[in-house]
């Protein structure tokens, strides 16, 4: 038996998510071992060990979703702004806060470029 099976879950997880970030393309064959390998467990009766992979193929399963959804509504969008120059109506909600070079403001945002939006954004400026 496995003695530490969360500590193998933890370090699947946490090497998928790597391998993501790192590799490109990688979330293909990441899904698709982990599917694989599901199957395999699920339907071999004399394999002892099959809870546990069965759940680290899950838990790999969990950070290609959880890295793809990252990257569809959080990382795409923002990297779509680069270079642009936006119209934003925010609120500041936060006092200046001294950061190395810099102070930081925290922004309700309410509209980008007169369309509505919600969220918050990190604004630096050099001098308060």
């Amino acid at each position: 038996m496995i003695s530490r099976p969360f500590a193998l879950v933890g370090l699947s997880f946490t090497l998928a998510l790597a391998a993501l970030n790192l590799i490109d393309g990688a979330s293909f064959v990441l899904v698709l071992f982990a599917l694989c390998s599901l199957v395999v467990c699920i339907f071999c009766k004399g394999f002892e060990r099959r809870g546990v992979y069965s759940v680290v193929c899950l838990s790999i399963l969990l950070a290609c979703s959880v890295f793809g959804l990252y990257e569809s509504y959080i990382y795409s969008p923002a990297l779509e702004l680069v270079g642009r120059e936006k119209e934003v109506l925010a609120q500041i909600v936060s006092l200046p806060v001294k950061g190395t070079s810099s102070w930081n403001y925290i922004l309700k945002v309410e509209q980008i470029d007169g369309a509505a939006c919600s969220g918050k954004l990190l604004f630096s400026v050099e001098n308060p």
